[in-house]
This record gives structure tokens, C-alpha cells and sequence, in this order.
């Protein structure tokens, strides 16, 4: 199901209230992070249209396909604007392998957004959402953003659980920002 999103805005008003450091790296089509210690927003800005790139982050079934550390998903649910998702992941810590599973629900809610909140897994705490805003100047590009808030109970390492936290948030926004120039790679050889 492909929501409605909201009018396409220039980019100036889309990063307002940005630094100028994030608003230039977002220019340049850099993931960029903000908060810390649990509670972060991630943004990239890509050339695609809104349907491309809410095609990539709602394809749950794919994920391992594309997203770096995912290694299953499994929907167990779609019913109207619900689905329900297992997702094990994999990454390395010092020398070892370490795997989790969480089960989320996703809801697409109004204006191109899905909201996720976490059922049971590995993690105590992570909710938020995906919102994809799409932008008039530059035409043909959205400002893709994920407002995630993520808690584990990992005792002494848990800054280290933080500091990886993040690390897989931008190698995530990379890895579906370079799903969706591959997906689009088709529509601009037709188009020509």
C-alpha cells in the first residue's frame, strides 16, 4: 500500500533549523545522524521519487537482500496498514558474532510515513519511524528520515551498544539509498 505524502517542499525549508555542516553533507547526499545515547535522527537526502523509496522500506521480505547486517525477516502479519515483522540480525562485536531478533510492527500512517514499535526481541526498547518528505528544489528528490529511539540492557557495554547502534544506522540509510538507485537504474533506461 502506497500512502499519500504531503506537498513536495523545497529543500531550504525542509533542513531548516539544521546546522549548516549537516545541511551541506545532506546537500551532498551524505547520511547524516543526530542525537545520541538511544535517541537519534537519521537523514538522506536521495534522488528518487517517493513511491521508489517507500518501495525499499517497506520491503521487509527483502531486507537481507540489502540491508547489511539483516539476515532474516519473515512477515508474520499484513493486515491493512499493519505488518508484523520478524528480523534477526547479525554483527560483529570484538571477535564474535552476535545475533538478535526483534519482532516490530510497522503501521503506515498518513503522509509517507511508518511507524514501528518494537513487540518482543532482544532490545528493551525501539520505536519510532521512517518518513519520507519529498522536495520540490531539487525536483525528483526526497529527504528520507528515521526517528528511532533504541535502549538495550547490556550491562558494562552498553556505550558500546550506543556507539554500534549508530554505526548500523548509517550503514542502513547507505544500503537503501543504494537500493533505490538500483531499482531506479531500470525506470531511467526506459525513460531514455
Amino acid at each position: 500500500m502506497t500512502p499519500q505524502f504531503h506537498p513536495s517542499q523545497p529543500l531550504s525549508q525542509a533542513l531548516q533549523g539544521l546546522p549548516e555542516d549537516d545541511q551541506k553533507a545532506l546537500r551532498q547526499g551524505q547520511v547524516v545522524i543526530s542525537g545520541a545515547a538511544g535517541e537519534y535522527i537519521v537523514r538522506v537526502v536521495i534522488s528518487a521519487s517517493p513511491q521508489m523509496a517507500w518501495e525499499v522500506i517497506s520491503d521487509y521480505g527483502n531486507f537481507p537482500n540489502f540491508l547489511p547486517n539483516v539476515t532474516d525477516t519473515t512477515v508474520l502479519d499484513e493486515s491493512g496498514s499493519k505488518t508484523v515483522v520478524e528480523q534477526t540480525n547479525t554483527c560483529r562485536v570484538l571477535l564474535a558474532d552476535i545475533e538478535s531478533t526483534v519482532l516490530t510492527e510497522n503501521v503506515t500512517s498518513d503522509a509517507g510515513k511508518i511507524e514501528f514499535r518494537l513487540l518482543d526481541g532482544d532490545l528493551d526498547q525501539l520505536h519510532g519511524y521512517w518518513q519520507i518528505v519529498p522536495l520540490s528544489n531539487p525536483a525528483n528528490h526526497i529527504l528520507l528520515k528515521q526517528v528511532v529511539t533504541a535502549e538495550a540492557d547490556i550491562g558494562i557495554l552498553e556505550g558500546g551498544f550506543y556507539k554500534l547502534f549508530e554505526q548500523t544506522l548509517q550503514s542502513n540509510l547507505e544500503a537503501i539509498q543504494a537500493e533505490i538507485n538500483r531499482r531506479k537504474t531500470p525506470e531511467v533506461s526506459q525513460a531514455i
